[in-house]
């Protein structure tokens, strides 16, 4: 008995090798559910593989259409999204946004443009998380809307990132 005490103390006083530490954090976020970071990050995994299945209905149930094109079908909608977007969502380039960017609510990640962004498009900032990412040159601009469904706003220089040597 005195022996599972000591193992036990053991255990709890010591810090476990990096490599259980990561094991552990893997673990963690594999058994318990996304946060906000982690499912904006799948949404963009999921509209790239809608795009590249030109899915209409995929890529609309995915992003927030501005006001200035709400009136058109939703075939014209899906269209004019999917040719604005069509270079900016590469695998290389979605890790890398994972990986590197600083990420929050919108107004502390953009706070001079986001109630422009939020504005355009019908939106409260309140209800808006970003990425930030700043390269050689370009900066990477991504932002969620999570007030429902996780659905995109603005993505801007996100094939960039997938470019190596840009950061």
């Amino acid at each position: 008995m005195a022996l599972i005490v000591l193992v036990v103390v053991a255990l709890v006083l010591v810090r476990p090798p990096a490599p259980v530490r990561e094991l552990s954090r893997k673990l963690r976020q594999y058994m318990f559910p996304e946060g906000p970071r982690e499912l904006s990050v799948k949404l963009l995994g999921e509209l790239r593989s809608e795009m590249a299945r030109s899915s209409a209905t995929g890529v609309l149930a995915r992003v927030e259409a501005p006001n200035s094109i709400r009136g058109w079908s939703g075939n014209e909608q899906a269209e004019f999204i999917m040719k604005a977007l069509s270079s900016q969502f590469t695998e290389l380039g979605i890790r890398t946004l994972s990986a590197k960017a600083a990420f929050g609510p919108l107004k502390a990640v953009f706070s001079n443009e986001a109630d422009g962004w939020c504005s355009a498009a019908g939106v409260s900032v309140s209800d808006c998380v970003a990425f930030r990412v700043d390269g050689a040159g370009f900066r990477t601009e991504v932002v969620i809307v999570t007030n429902r469904a996780y659905r995109l706003l603005r993505a801007s220089n996100l094939a960039q990132l997938g470019v190596e040597g840009n950061l």
